[in-house]
């Protein structure tokens, strides 16, 4: 089914092709309030981006094999313009050049945008400093509102994890405000509590969905793009009918059954992959992760490479 014309908003991926300089690494950037760190930070980004290459080509994993598929020219997406919202980058159109880089929203990772706990600024407050940033820069598009006020009869699909959901809420809420119909906002998070004033603005979704779409749990958001786009054509794109018909799609559905595990606190994390590391276990983290899990413990993928990353290199240096 031929779709657009209309913007998809997408989140970016940890994983990257290359590796991120120091420069742009959060985790070495040792500034604690929000103007300082910020300009550190977006300093890093222009100095380095010159030798980048375009956000399509940058990220990898199975979340972004499939956006990277729709995102393609000459397919039957071509007519939609593709965003990828960075916690590194903020907005940014999927064919701009960036360079690799290690930011995240997420409060657990080392390379997150708060410092420290309690932080002296939030997720939202970094936001609205990167979309400064841009504007300042001479970007014409340079949060989310900036992209409804620019295409403001065409429908606009964002697909979200929870921590990045928090973090866009209010500029989300403001793009709402200039769309000349606010059904056109669709709002696909399928880990989150669908509440808030944006409430009537979710995609009625969750893990169930992979009955439909596939079972892939970090890909799953974008693959519910993929059936949205593909099975509805331009005018079924608003929040309102498709409430109805993915409420509809939901009820008919058995629960995804997936593993029941036992979560994990980073220590205990880190203390499986010393002692893995010690007696001679495969050193990778898709395997140990896997040994970790056939033990009914739960550790989310990039949360487990990091650690692993993070835990291999002082294990090297040890054993030198």
């Amino acid at each position: 089914m031929q779709v657009g014309p209309l913007n998809v908003i997408v989140t970016c991926t940890n994983r990257k092709k290359g590796d991120s300089h120091p420069d742009t690494q959060l985790r070495l950037i040792k500034d604690k309030d929000l103007p300082a760190r910020l300009a550190r930070w977006t300093q890093a980004l222009m100095t380095h981006s010159a030798e980048g290459i375009p956000a399509l080509d940058l990220y990898g994993g199975n979340y972004w094999s499939v956006i990277r598929g729709m995102a393609k020219k000459n397919n039957a997406f071509s007519h939609v313009r593709f965003w990828v919202i960075s916690a590194g980058f903020g907005l940014i159109p999927i064919d701009r050049a960036i360079c690799s880089y290690a930011a995240t929203f997420s409060s657990s990772k080392l390379d997150s945008v708060l410092p420290d706990k309690p932080s002296r600024f939030t997720h939202e407050e970094w936001w609205g400093g990167l979309s400064e940033w841009h504007k300042q820069q001479g970007n014409p598009i340079s949060c989310i509102a900036d992209l409804a006020k620019a295409y403001p009869s065409e429908p606009l699909i964002v697909a979200l994890s929870p921590e990045y959901l928090t973090a866009v809420y209010r500029d989300l809420y403001t793009a709402r405000e200039f769309l000349h119909n606010p059904n056109h906002l669709v709002i696909i998070s399928s880990g989150s509590g669908k509440k808030g004033p944006l409430k009537n603005n979710f995609l009625p979704c969750d893990a169930r969905m992979e009955h439909i779409v596939g079972v892939s749990r970090m890909a799953l958001n974008a693959r519910i793009i993929h059936h949205v786009l593909t099975a509805n054509s331009i005018n079924e794109i608003n929040a309102v009918d498709l409430e109805r018909k993915y409420s509809a799609l939901l009820r008919d559905l058995p629960s995804a059954n997936y593993p029941v595990r036992e979560v994990s606190t980073d220590e205990e994390v880190l203390s499986f992959i010393r002692e893995s590391l010690k007696n001679g276990l495969p050193a990778s983290s898709g395997r140990l992760l896997r040994i970790y899990r056939d033990s009914g413990k739960a550790c989310e993928q990039s949360r487990f490479r990091g650690l692993f990353l993070q835990t291999q290199e002082i294990f090297i240096t040890q054993t030198k």
